[in-house]
């Protein structure tokens, strides 16, 4: 419904008014209020016009001072016109009806030009005053009644003021097709303003629902426009009028507005760090005021870390934890508590050991019992990709920074690792020119792409694993020292395999029972004489190569229970006895060791029942009893 308030100049339009409704096109949509162009002003006072109207008026129509009145108060108002044709028939009239030698013709400038082209038909005086301020009508009247004036033609409002002056005077009225254009103009404005409401809040929407701030001024600086993210961070009174250089007081309005944009800068404002970015507005060639957007810094660092941890869809996530690392002896448990307190701090790690030791589980394990466990975990393995990949892989590069560089560039491995950990294989490996840029990174925590100018922070731990000694490689001249130092905070040296015997077994017998290799398989153990060999074998491959021989035993035993001969075939060696562990003097103790430990543990896992634990080694029950006797087991 289109809600219009019509001010009468005259009691007698109201028929004209009513016929004009009726016969507009969108009457049914037209709320039409009529009021007395008297009641609701004061009048006499030399004071503006004042009318009261409701709060869901969309347009004020009215006439000559009324309206005039209404303009300057900012209320949207529709002028009736005046023609020279209406302000001719008016000055006719008062002659007919007053004789006067004078008429001072009130009305607007537009109606005056044309009537002045008519007037040669009078032969009274005719004077025009144009309306230019409707407070000094009554001084202009005193003026006139002075000058000798015996009529007045204009509105209900002039004709007021000439009565109480006893001055005659004759309507100046609008003919129908006068009210009928004011009345299309007034469905007109509303129909655009309503459209442009439309528009503003769907701007106001799309600018509340952005996830930073928006900020628009004027070219004086003051703030026309804010999101509700902007109002809600500065907590803006919506009855306050404020400036750009109150709420941003860091920052240059006049430079910005001259025509020198902000682009992501950090301002710290009501104790809160953000990014800033401001630009100016033009109006042809004139500053028009700036628009500037923020965001909280805190925020941005978020979304980017989200961004980086795609974790599952890059595979830089984990498989091991402190759990799948089985052991029995001693000197495991003590690495494993170690690794277990390292875990709790973000010092850099390096970890030592022989090829195949299982030095990536320990990293892994690391990383899931840290508080980085949330974040990415990426490894690489130095040794793997030549010089120039290395580098562009671990830092990252920019569009066009060299022949093949993918378009639009590409996060190197340490941006992806930000707030979690980054495992670098085989640090020994690596070239003295990507030391050299490894070492500042370590030390700063900051990347710069290859290819770019910008400074990257990163939040990473290093954990570095080596298979060689690199205090040797120091000393040769091959591993920078001070690099050294950065990586090896922690320590963790890995045993190798040959030198923890009691765990050989226990990893064998849990790698052949616990493993899924892909197919079905009879084999539930290794044989004691078996598992001597085991024993005597010196592991040159460690964890890695035990794994290995335990999948070939599965595939190609087809009994529950492997005996020596196959176990050493199963080795791969040309000579078996060229990888006998000679340093052990003892070993037919150690073999009896490692069967009791074995036995106990069948036992255990078979909740002391021997029939059970008979069938988990793989043995007959008498077998068992045999060795329990023999071993003193209980």
């Amino acid at each position: 419904m289109i809600n219009i308030v019509l001010i009468k100049p005259y009691d007698w339009v109201t028929s004209v008014v009513e016929e004009v409704l009726a016969e507009h096109p969108n009457s049914r949509e037209i709320s039409l209020e009529m009021i007395d162009s008297q009641a609701k002003r004061s009048v006499y006072e030399g004071k503006p016009l004042h009318y009261r109207f409701r709060k869901d008026t969309d347009v004020v129509i009215a006439r000559m001072y009324s309206a005039q009145s209404l303009i300057r108060s900012g209320i949207t108002t529709v002028e009736i016109p005046i023609s020279g044709y209406d302000v001719v028939i008016a000055i006719n009239s008062c002659i007919e009806q007053y004789h006067p030698k004078s008429i001072a013709v009130f009305s607007l400038p537009n109606a005056m030009k044309e009537a002045e082209k008519l007037i040669d038909i009078f032969t009274q005086k005719i004077i025009f005053m144009e309306i230019r301020n409707p407070e000094s009508i009554p001084a202009q009247i005193e003026h006139l009644k002075l000058q000798g004036i015996e009529a007045v033609a204009g509105g209900s409002t002039v004709l007021e003021y000439a009565n109480a002056h006893n001055i005659p005077g004759c309507l100046i009225e609008s003919s129908k097709s006068d009210i009928s254009r004011a009345l299309d103009e007034a469905v007109r404005i509303v129909e655009i303003k309503r459209q442009e409401h439309k528009k503003n809040e769907r701007l106001r929407n799309i600018m509340d629902y952005s996830f930073e701030g928006i900020i628009s001024t004027d070219a004086e600086g003051i703030v026309t426009l804010v999101n509700r993210y902007a109002q809600e961070f500065f907590e803006l009174s919506p009855s306050r009028r404020y400036t750009f250089q109150e709420l941003f007081e860091g920052i240059d309005y006049k430079e910005i507005q001259s025509g020198r944009p902000m682009s992501e800068e950090l301002i710290r404002i009501k104790g809160v760090l953000l990014t800033v970015n401001a630009v100016p507005v033009l109006s042809g060639p004139e500053p028009a005021g700036i628009v500037a957007t923020f965001q909280k810094a805190a925020v941005i660092q978020e979304i980017e870390g989200k961004i980086r941890n795609k974790t599952h869809e890059k595979g830089f996530f984990t498989k091991y934890s402190f759990e799948d690392i089985i052991y029995q002896c001693s000197e495991m448990e003590e690495i494993v508590r170690t690794a277990r307190r390292y875990s709790s701090v973000s010092s850099n790690i390096l970890i030592l050991g022989e090829t195949g030791t299982g030095k990536e589980m320990f990293a892994q394990s690391i990383h899931n019992a840290s508080a980085r466990r949330d974040g990415p975990f990426v490894a690489v393995n130095c040794a793997a990709l030549p010089e120039n990949l290395l580098e562009s892989e671990l830092f990252g590069y920019v569009d066009g920074a060299f022949t093949g560089a993918a378009k639009g560039g590409k996060a190197g491995l340490f941006e992806l690792a930000h707030k979690g950990t980054i495992f670098l294989d085989e640090i020994s490996d690596i070239s003295s020119k990507i030391q050299g840029r490894l070492l500042r990174v370590i030390q700063e925590r900051e990347i710069i792409r290859l290819g770019h100018d910008r400074v990257t922070s990163i939040d990473v731990r290093v954990i570095a694993a080596s298979n060689k000694n690199l205090i040797s490689k120091v000393e040769a001249g091959e591993f920078r020292n001070d690099l050294l130092y950065r990586l090896d905070v922690l320590r963790l040296e890995i045993p190798p395999l040959r030198s923890r015997k009691s765990d050989c077994l226990i990893l064998a017998d849990y790698i052949i029972k616990k493993h899924d290799f892909g197919f079905c398989y009879p084999l539930k153990s290794i044989s004691p004489k078996g598992a001597s060999a085991l024993l005597q074998y010196t592991w040159p491959g460690n964890i890695r190569e035990l794994r290995n021989f335990c999948e070939r035993l599965c595939v190609l035993c087809d009994t529950a229970t492997a005996g020596p001969d196959l176990v050493k075939k199963m080795l791969l060696t040309k000579n078996y006895d060229e990888h006998l562990d000679e340093s052990s003097s003892s070993l037919s103790l150690t073999v009896s060791n490692a069967e009791k430990q074995m036995i106990c543990t069948a036992l255990k896992a078979a909740s002391g029942s021997r029939k059970q634990a008979a069938t988990l080694l793989g043995w007959s029950k008498s077998t068992l009893w045999r060795k329990m006797k023999e071993y003193n087991i209980e």
